[in-house]
């Protein structure tokens, strides 16, 4: 592992990886090639698809998903490619000599033992009679803060499911009783001589100008709560927090706008087919009586 300023280099054997494999795209080919990287959603500096690390150019082949953590901010590149960008780089003389040559040098192994608990305690026996390594070992204090999290963003997926739901029906109520509500008014604009046509073009207008209006403001304000959320959970969890990317918060947007007007359409076609079935007068009469 080779450090810069603010991205990290990180060498690693794809065949027995499993920390960056799940970060990447289902079309990746599985292996890299001597000058190919992959590197984190936060990376900057590529140019058509190249990356420039020590003044060569690297293709990117894949770019992983977000993670949260210090992947966003690393190049993945093949293990013996990285010990040899080591060993020619300026600066580390000292680290070779110490240490011995990058060709033999491993910074990190990750092992994932938690399926079988003897072989794990085993392993951590091992390791603490080996001299020259130490290890991390995943705290059970953190696996139970991520349960915990599950837990509550169950919750609130819950409560804001109940929230759109009661939302759904307020607003098929309110469109539905726009158009029933004005019966002798809509009779009056059939009587001086307005068509069903444009009825329902100034009824969909209406609702049109209502729904829209709507869905602008709570876009506007609901993304300045999101970030102003982001910044709050940033500043106070311990652990990273993977926010929603561009295009799933565009796909949520537009599923957003496809949902108020499949809604906005069901609520008043009823009740603008039943009014135009009505008899002008009597619909005006039936108006000043309800």
């Amino acid at each position: 592992m080779l450090a810069t300023d603010e991205t990290r280099l990180v060498g690693i054997n794809l065949d027995d990886d499993f920390i960056v494999s799940p970060l990447l795209p289902d079309g990746f080919g599985g292996q890299l090639a001597d000058d190919e990287v992959i590197v984190g959603s936060q990376v900057d500096g590529i140019v058509d698809g190249v990356l420039h690390i020590y003044g060569k150019p690297y293709r990117v082949a894949a770019t992983m998903a977000e993670s949260g953590g210090d992947l966003d901010h690393s190049i993945i590149m093949d293990m013996d490619v990285a010990r040899q960008v080591s060993a020619e780089t300026d600066g580390f003389d000292s680290t070779w000599e110490k240490y011995g040559a990058p060709e033999g040098l491993i910074s990190a192994i990750m092992v994932d033992a938690t399926d079988d608990p003897e072989s794990y305690e085993k392993l951590k026996i091992k390791l603490n009679l080996t001299d020259g390594v130490a290890y991390v070992e995943n705290a059970e204090t953190a696996e139970r803060t991520q349960d915990q999290m599950r837990s509550v963003f169950l919750l609130l997926a819950g409560a804001a499911v109940l929230m759109l739901a009661v939302t759904v029906l307020q607003l098929f109520a309110r469109f539905y009783s726009c158009v029933w509500d004005r019966k002798s008014e809509l009779a009056l604009y059939r009587a001086i001589g307005a068509s069903q046509r444009e009825i329902r073009g100034l009824i969909g207008g209406e609702v049109a100008l209502l729904a829209g209006g709507g869905v602008i403001v709570g876009i506007v304000v609901g993304f300045i709560l999101y970030r102003a959320l982001l910044g709050v959970l940033a500043d106070s969890l311990a652990f990273p927090f993977v926010s929603v990317g561009a295009a799933g918060m565009t796909l949520l947007i537009a599923g957003i706008i496809v949902l108020i007007a499949v809604l906005s359409f069901l609520s008043i076609i009823w009740p603008l087919r039943q009014v135009g079935r009505l008899d002008p007068s009597l619909a005006m009469q039936q108006g000043d009586i309800d």
